[in-house]
């Protein structure tokens, strides 16, 4: 008596398998540009006094099972009161993202005027992202066809 398995399909399943990957890449690829093009603008933008916040403008992308992740910070401490202002004039200011995030600015202090430099570099270029991340994921999966 003998038994017979027969496993169909397993070629086409390594090349599906291989656009998934490659996919997977060009999300972090078309990630690592984008986050470049906001840092650059975030540090085109950003106010200069000592130049220790513009230099301190970086970029990290994280990648797990789940997720791609993009992130512009600063390490400045005083970042976020440059971006959002801080007291009467901060409140004043109206950064867009203000109430949103419930940011409470202090009534009993003059404080500082806001002068956005992250928000407005991540305005300026989503359509451009929205592109980079269409064109990475498309040139990735004419590449996993033609394999």
């Amino acid at each position: 008596m003998a038994i017979k398995i027969e496993i169909r399909g397993v070629q086409s399943l390594i090349k599906k398998l291989d656009s998934v990957a490659e996919i997977d890449g060009a999300i972090r690829q078309a990630t690592v540009k984008s986050t470049g093009i906001v840092q650059a603008d975030a540090k085109q933008n950003a106010p200069v006094d000592t130049g220790n916040l513009k230099s301190s403008i970086k970029m990290n992308v994280e990648q797990n099972d789940e997720s791609t992740t993009g992130t512009v910070s600063t390490a400045t401490k005083y970042g976020m009161y440059v971006e959002f202002g801080a007291g009467v004039r901060g409140a004043a200011s109206e950064h867009p993202k203000a109430g949103e995030l419930g940011l409470k600015f202090s009534p009993n202090v003059a404080g500082q005027t806001a002068q956005p430099f992250m928000y407005p570099a991540l305005k300026k270029n989503e359509a451009k992202i929205g592109r980079i991340f269409t064109d990475e994921v498309k040139k990735a999966a004419r590449e996993a066809v033609n394999v």
